[in-house]
């Protein structure tokens, strides 16, 4: 074994060397008009709540010390540079964050770790902001154990993801994130991406653990492998990664996405755990079928042992410019308008401006990206607005016309839930590159799709602003014969543009009601609540009269529709503490094209706030 490979560390001489590395081995592993339903059912005016957008790391400060991250529990970070996407360096087994400050002097005995701004963690804060932490049970460089928190070993790289996901959050560290990975370090940094996708915008993986080094082995190689990584377990509470319950736990999660991904991979020969020199082509088959899968560039002639960072330091950096110049020119960070693939189909999206978090407008039924460039008369129209003062993105969800012309998206069976658009819209956002957090603007039934969003994953929303939105509350507000009624004005008369448009939008409003009352309770974030004050019961009669209306609809149900709504607005104005809510509008259904700048203003307060909370110490 050569020595920039055995490293040569004095802090595990214990440790049995057949699963050395530094610390033993890791195993990486509508305009919107309800088209002959009359005005208040523009409340069903959907749409798909939307894309994730993010922010240049708030963190611009040099940074080193402990993180509490709850429970008792701290983690040591340090920090350095500014920029976005965020590096964040993961360690291989027992490795601490000064794997990545060091390099191997393999002129001396045995080959002996010094500091070095040659290394890879100050180079890259050269280049954007970067951070490296201390796992629980790990060592430095001067045998001296981690201050971060002990926890029970073994652990899982599933373990390694939730203390690292704790850990950003509390240093207010926010992604993007290019996630740079060695050994074990590699297998959490993908899991991580597989666990939460639009937090990671790239992966560099240094000489990496993965599930197919026990394809790769034999049976007997692999049950040595295994024998030799549980021998790491030891009283003083050293990490010991269990790596079987690790690949079991990892079977069936989501494959990483289509982002910037590079592989490099030790070619010096090194004793990994699983045997003699017989077991060396089975980690760099390993190696090859990983970088298959992720559709990776694949550095493989490096000329280095297994701590490529520490031996071949320039390598790594060199990947981590060129992921994250990658992720750079792939997220939303410029005026775009274009059809997104999200596998299986396409989606239009279009997005402008910059700055954090991200706006999402979420328009109704029927209604394209373009129902919120459009204001009445002279007023300014929502979308160009707020992309003054920070990002913001529309879409068009299946189905949604533009003005005469069908939707732009792929077509899907309708109808659809509003767990159909979350579906949609996270998938779109992923796809774009497009990451949050974001404040999610939904009007009508654009309302209720943001908001089961905001349930579903509460960590990727910040904020959210309802303009008039279709809720459950309506629903619970009127009596079982009035119900029938209220759905069958939401759904309309739709044959004849059926006809001439089979895939047009409609959707399943108790169902869609169901799925929001399953989901769990929104968190408490800023929440604006706008609601429509001109009423819709006298017009009732004459839209009866003029055919807009069936004649079979009572005439006073405009009444109905009305008091039903008040109640829906007040609950949803209850739904998170301290929430506001705008009733004086002057406005009909469509505020954000009677009323645009009380939109516009509810956005930028939402915006604002959500700032502030990312400024405000221990937040």
């Amino acid at each position: 074994m050569n020595s920039g490979a055995n490293r040569g560390l004095n802090r595990n001489r214990s440790l049995p060397s057949s699963v050395w590395y530094n610390r033993p081995f890791h195993l990486a592993t509508s305009s919107t008009v309800l088209l002959g339903a009359g005005v208040f059912l523009l409340l069903v005016t959907l749409v798909n709540p939307l894309h994730l957008v993010v922010a240049d790391a708030v963190g611009n400060e040099d940074f080193a010390g402990l993180v509490d991250i709850g429970g008792g529990r701290k983690i040591y970070l340090e920090c350095r540079g500014a920029g976005s996407p965020t590096v964040v360096l993961v360690s291989g087994t027992r490795g601490a964050y000064d794997d990545w400050t060091h390099v191997i002097d393999s002129t001396g005995a045995g080959g002996v770790a010094k500091p070095s701004e040659s290394t890879v963690f100050p180079q890259v804060a050269k280049l954007t902001r970067v951070c490296a932490y201390d796992r629980p049970g790990t060592t430095r460089n001067d045998d001296t154990p981690t201050d971060s928190s002990p926890v029970q070993q073994p652990t899982t790289a599933q373990q390694g993801v939730a203390d690292l996901h704790a850990l950003l959050i509390a240093a207010k560290e926010p992604g993007p994130y290019v996630l740079v990975g060695h050994s074990w370090g590699g297998l959490i940094a993908r899991l991580f991406e597989s666990t939460y996708p639009n937090d990671v915008s790239g992966l560099v993986l240094v000489d990496p653990a993965s599930e197919f080094l026990k394809r790769s082995l034999t049976p007997a190689q692999w049950t040595k492998f295994i024998e030799s990584t549980k021998k790491l377990i030891e009283p003083n509470g050293l990490e010991a990664p269990d790596h079987a319950r690790s690949l079991d736990l990892l079977h069936g999660t989501p494959r990483v996405r289509a982002i910037p991904v590079v592989v490099l991979t030790s070619d010096k020969r090194f004793d990994f755990g699983a045997g003699g020199a017989e077991t060396w082509p089975a980690w760099r088959t390993a190696q090859d079928r990983l970088a298959k899968l992720l559709n990776a560039k694949h550095v493989s002639d490096t000329n280095s042992g297994h701590p490529i960072q520490m031996e071949q330091p320039r390598l790594v950096v060199d990947a981590i410019r060129e992921v994250v110049e990658g992720a750079r020119n792939s997220r939303g960070s410029g005026d775009f308008g274009r059809l997104v693939d999200i596998g299986g189909g396409k989606m239009y999206l279009k997005c402008r401006g910059t700055g954090s978090p991200t706006v999402v407008l979420v328009g109704g039924l029927k209604a394209s990206a373009e129902d919120w460039s459009i204001a009445d008369k002279s007023a300014p129209a929502v979308f160009p607005e707020v992309s003054k003062f920070t990002r913001v993105c529309s879409y068009d969800r299946p189905g949604t016309p533009v003005d005469e012309k069908p939707s732009r998206s792929d077509p899907v069976p309708q109808p659809t839930t509003a767990k159909d658009a979350v579906a949609d819209l996270l998938a779109l956002l992923s796809a774009a590159g497009e990451t949050g957090p974001y404040v999610l603007v939904g009007h009508s039934y654009g309302g209720l799709v943001v908001r089961l969003y905001a349930s579903t994953y509460p960590k990727d929303v910040s904020g959210l602003v309802l303009v008039d939105a279709l809720s459950e509350g309506l629903r619970d507000a009127e009596t079982s014969e009035q119900w029938p009624i209220q759905r069958k004005l939401m759904e309309g008369d739709v044959q004849e543009s059926l006809a001439l448009y089979p895939a047009l939008e409609r959707v399943d409003p108790d169902q869609s009601f169901d799925q929001v009352r399953a989901s769990p309770p929104l968190r408490s974030i800023p929440l604006v609540v706008l609601s429509a004050d001109r009423p819709w019961g006298p017009q009732v009669p004459s839209m009866i009269e003029a055919g807009k209306l069936p004649r079979d609809v009572p005439p006073d149900f405009g009444y109905v529709t009305d008091a039903a709504q008040k109640k829906a607005q007040e609950r949803l104005a209850k739904l998170v503490p301290n929430a506001k809510h705008i009733t004086d509008t002057s406005s009909g259904h469509e505020i954000h094209k009677e009323q645009p700048r009380l939109v516009i203003d509810a956005i930028r307060e939402v915006v604002e706030a959500v700032r502030r909370q990312k400024r405000r110490p221990g937040s």
